[in-house]
């Protein structure tokens, strides 16, 4: 629950508002496979040579001026994402990507793009390598490292929370700075944070009657 409505479509909810329209709508389809449950959310944010959090991935997203669209890329395995809930093959996945949106040469901060992960029939778009961790029996949910090489999403995948490129390539963000914009992604935490008490809150009773 927590992964799939808080941390996979709480950021298309929150940071994609106002997309639709655009010709390149990526946020409104992955919202509407995650609304029907056509497809698994999950959450590439944790980065292997970092600490569990979206503080300066290295994954890049960088822009592409011939189509307007960006491509996402970890340059190495450092930087390469370890999700739960993302081998198994049987079951389509869209995921919230974060970062480090590069444009004109520049860092502009952190983002989160919307991802096809994985497509219904097993299969993954060109670029995405999902690899299997080997079973635990500590907490057994699918883990998985996620690497992407050259994965190409249109503009609209593209959660810009306010932030535009416009029709002359200027980039324009009224979060003010990409140190600013860092702490925006995080705007999900408190769902988050809520639906952890929430459960606590209902499985206590049930576990000490």
């Amino acid at each position: 629950m927590l992964l799939h409505y808080t941390l996979a479509l709480g950021p298309i909810l929150r940071f994609g508002a106002g997309q639709d329209g655009t010709g390149q709508d990526s946020a409104r389809e992955a919202r509407e496979s995650l609304e029907s449950m056509a497809s698994a959310g999950v959450l590439l944010m944790t980065e292997v040579g970092r600490s569990n959090s979206h503080l300066s991935p290295r994954t890049i997203a960088s822009h592409d001026p011939a189509t307007g669209g960006f491509v996402l890329t970890t340059p190495d395995a450092q930087a390469a994402k370890f999700p739960t809930s993302t081998a198994h093959p049987a079951v389509a996945k869209t995921a919230a990507v974060y970062a480090t949106l590069v444009h004109g040469g520049r860092e502009r901060g952190v983002f989160v793009f919307a991802v096809p992960l994985r497509h219904a029939d097993g299969t993954v778009p060109p670029g995405v390598r999902i690899v299997p961790a080997p079973e635990t029996t500590g907490l057994p949910v699918d883990y998985a490292a996620v690497l992407l090489d050259g994965v190409h999403v249109p503009h609209g995948a593209w959660l810009r929370d306010g932030a535009s490129i416009d029709a002359d390539g200027a980039f324009h963000d009224p979060a003010g700075s990409p140190a600013a914009r860092l702490t925006r992604p995080m705007g999900v935490a408190p769902p988050v944070w809520r639906g952890v008490l929430t459960a606590d809150a209902r499985v206590t009773p049930a576990a000490f009657p």
